[in-house]
């Protein structure tokens, strides 16, 4: 995995990663989202996932950008 900080204001307040990263098939996956309460359900954590996605596809070159979650994790789901 390769793990990214999310930070607003320079305060850190997240994590997210690529994992499962297949760039013979053009398929990475975004996942291990760790995200502080201040941080969930707002723009900017909508954002860090958007930033993540822009960059697969448009500086890495994926095709395909895969988003798992635990099914019993309501949570994870929900988002």
């Amino acid at each position: 995995p390769l793990h990214f900080v999310v930070t607003v204001d320079a305060a850190p307040v997240g994590s997210l990663a690529h994992m499962r990263i297949d760039p013979n098939n053009g398929v990475i996956e975004v996942g291990d989202m760790r995200f502080a309460p201040a941080l969930q359900r707002t723009r900017a954590a909508t954002e860090a996932v958007y930033l993540m996605m822009r960059r697969a596809f448009d500086e890495l070159g994926y095709r395909r950008h895969e988003w798992k979650c635990d099914s019993l994790h309501a949570t994870s789901r929900r988002a």
